[in-house]
């Protein structure tokens, strides 16, 4: 585009006055986001057609630049005019002349978008456990790329969730491709597999550190499942030896028969397993009937005091039927009713006899009754076990 000047008579017909004109050799310059371009005096023409007094030039014509909108393109002025390319859009640059601020020609300036041409993420393809978070970082390159902003997407937000920040969930166990995509239209991807949380670890409460079990007697159990989380929290619990102690359906542990037996826990998925001794006893197991002396003075007469301690260490209350004394196979006393009756757990009953002199320490046995089953205990000694 070109604009003219030139001195006319008030009529409009050309009087014959020195014409002085300016002429831009391009019509529109394009330039990159924060590149430069120079507008050289040699990109304009200037003619000169006054009639000048003997001995001057047009040399004294001074050419001046400027830009309509300096928030697109702005000159530096530091002795080239010299153009940089601030935002882009487009704006006009004029060229005229100082002396004759009238005489210009303008040309477009279109300060285009330095496109991105690709874009780099930290990871290719991750696999997370569900409920696991992991930050996808991306960058465009060249990193003078005016579009810089990002936008991510899941081709499945039921299994993995993306944010507009990258940061991926794995909501459930499946396949997903993260894409991001900048605002000047180039993408990279990420494929994420979301596998289920697997159990770690498995235990029993009730069975840790060995469990001895009276015969007959019943066990609820109940199962530990980590991490929290794992899909498939079920397990299965067995017993090694089902004679011995056998597990029902509600996870209760039967104690059968007198043995020994290993009672497992393992998760459903597989990936965890533990394992328990467990030992069936009679309940003479869990009862201890201690035999002891002492000796005491009375009157300058010594006496001597025999006798035995029944404890229950049970879990449950024994019936005590009778006490016996023996010398050899000798009675030589039985226990009073005061003997007799229940006997709870951590409770002892005492059985003792007074003597001058014990030429042999007597030997003594307690009958109790359990679950309908008659025990003998001796003092010192357990029997059935």
């Amino acid at each position: 585009m070109a604009c003219f000047a030139w001195a006319c008579s008030e009529d409009g017909v050309d009087n014959d006055e020195p014409e002085v004109r300016l002429v831009l050799q391009m019509d529109t310059v394009d330039l990159k986001q924060g590149e430069t371009f120079d507008f050289y005096s040699r990109f304009v023409e200037v003619h000169d057609g006054r009639r000048l007094p003997e001995g001057e030039t047009g040399a004294e014509l001074t050419l001046r630049y400027e830009v309509a909108d300096e928030e697109v393109a702005q000159f530096d002025y530091y002795g080239l005019w010299r153009l940089y390319g601030r935002s882009v859009g487009e704006t006009m640059v004029y060229a005229y002349l100082a002396e004759m601020p009238d005489v210009r020609d303008s040309c477009l300036v279109r300060v285009l978008p330095i496109e991105g041409e690709s874009i780099v993420m930290n990871e290719k393809a991750v696999e997370l456990y569900v409920e696991e978070v992991v930050q996808l970082m991306a960058r465009v390159y060249p990193a003078n790329a005016t579009y810089q902003e990002l936008a991510w997407s899941s081709s499945d937000e039921a299994v993995a969730a993306v944010n507009a920040d990258g940061v991926v969930t794995a909501l459930s166990a499946g396949d997903a491709v993260i894409t991001v995509v900048s605002a000047g239209g180039v993408e990279a991807t990420c494929k994420v597999k979301v596998k289920n949380v697997l159990v770690s670890s498995v235990a029993i409460p009730e069975l840790e550190g060995g469990k001895t079990l009276v015969l007959g007697k019943e066990l609820q159990l109940t199962s530990m499942v980590l991490p929290g989380n794992a899909f498939n929290r079920n397990v299965v619990i067995r017993s090694s030896n089902e004679q011995v102690a056998y597990v029902d359906e509600n996870n209760v542990l039967h104690a059968n028969a007198y043995g020994e037996t290993l009672v497992t826990v393992e998760s459903e998925d597989g990936n965890a397993y533990q394992s328990y001794n467990v030992k069936v006893r009679y309940i003479t197991h869990f009862l201890d009937a201690s035999r002891g002396k002492s000796s005491f003075n009375i009157g300058g007469v010594s006496w001597e005091t025999v006798g035995s301690t029944l404890k229950n260490n049970s879990e449950y209350t024994i019936e005590v039927i009778s006490v016996v004394a023996y010398q050899g196979d000798k009675i030589i006393q039985y226990g009073g009713q005061d003997m007799w009756g229940p006997l709870k757990p951590g409770e002892d009953r005492s059985f003792d006899l007074t003597a001058d002199k014990w030429a042999d320490i007597p030997s003594f046995k307690w009958i109790i009754e359990f679950d309908g089953m008659l025990y003998d205990v001796l003092g010192g000694i357990k029997i059935n076990d």
